[in-house]
């Protein structure tokens, strides 16, 4: 294995395999709206599949050009990497290429997520690199994964598919609510605000004009996930 990292959003990327466990992915917690809006699945330039459907309104999204550069074996290759090596192996290689990179952000499933059976490994890891004063942010699904990883780093958010959900959850904590029609995410920082990825600041129901996503730059600015209301 040549790399473990890749550069996403302006930051280095840990690229999962995507798709439910059945089908040899990481995404256990994965609505079947988001496999249908998936570029990481859907978009593969070898088959012609250079636009992917909205599973909203029938129209097709272009795909983030590069996102389907790095192919399911070699996410499988990193993602076993991940889980079956000794930890300290692990986390001494991500900080490795981390400065190899010249970067201090992590971005944790690119593509893919935390399965449940994976969750204790996972968190030991961004433990270990909090410690070493690593930058981690995110997305996922797994919500038992999201509530412990909070206690190291409060930029990983958590997907769900709808508001009302993120009203449900009475917490504050960080989420992420997927706008299929615009294929743009809403990222909320409790119940009261939300930015639009890779966007500026805005109040509930104000449409702004977005950009394409860029952690470093959202990190720089106090934007989006790193919003200055979080810690």
């Amino acid at each position: 294995m040549n790399k473990l990292l890749y550069q996403f959003s302006g930051v280095a990327g840990i690229f999962f395999p995507v798709g439910k466990p059945e089908d040899d992915g990481t995404c256990e917690f994965a609505s079947n709206k988001c496999l249908l809006a998936c570029a990481a699945i859907n978009c593969n330039p070898k088959k012609g599949f250079k636009q992917i459907r909205n599973p909203d309104n029938g129209s097709t999204i272009q795909c983030e050009e590069g996102i389907e550069k790095i192919g399911h074996e070699k996410k499988k290759e990193l993602y076993d990497f991940i889980i079956e090596k000794p930890v300290f192996q692990v986390c001494d290689r991500i900080m490795h290429e981390l400065a190899e990179m010249k970067c201090n952000i992590l971005y944790w499933f690119a593509c893919g997520d935390c399965m449940k059976k994976d969750e204790a490994r996972i968190l030991k890891i961004i433990e270990y690199l909090d410690n070493e004063g690593v930058i981690q942010c995110g997305f996922t699904r797994n919500k038992t994964f999201w509530e412990e990883s909070v206690k190291y780093t409060n930029y990983i958010a958590l997907t769900l598919e709808s508001y009302w959900e993120v009203l449900k959850s009475q917490t504050m904590g960080l989420f992420a609510v997927p706008d299929y029609k615009n294929n743009t995410v809403k990222i909320y920082k409790g119940q009261e605000t939300y930015w639009i990825c890779g966007g500026n600041f805005t109040y509930l129901k104000l449409r702004v004009n977005t950009i394409k996503s860029n952690c470093l730059e959202c990190f720089n600015k106090k934007e989006g996930c790193f919003t200055k209301y979080s810690k």
